[in-house]
């Protein structure tokens, strides 16, 4: 991770990760992504975190999310209410898949 950093940084075309030099594009990023209520996780390791800013999720707001989609898709207030929450409904199965 730090090697990618550091290419980053200086603005490389490439990364050497030891046996191979891989293209590096610059709009490239690195992320870790974390769930600590899952079973079995441990925490990332400080020398790994400290590479890295940590910032926390939400869940979004499914119905808002729905209402909002149908609004500017052009559907008015008594249609959105009526189809979002079969939208809010396909959104929870998609989410749960």
């Amino acid at each position: 991770v730090r090697l990618i950093q550091l290419a980053q940084q200086a603005r490389a075309s490439r990364v050497d990760l030891g046996r191979a030099a891989v293209p590096l594009r610059p709009t490239s990023a690195v992320f870790i992504t974390l769930n600590p209520s899952y079973a079995g996780r441990s925490p990332l390791p400080e020398t790994l975190k400290s590479l890295f800013r940590q910032i926390s999720m939400v869940s979004p707001d499914s119905t808002v999310i729905a209402r909002t989609s149908l609004l500017a898709h052009g559907f008015d207030e008594r249609e959105t209410l009526a189809v979002s929450g079969t939208l809010v409904a396909l959104m929870r199965i998609c989410k749960e898949q």
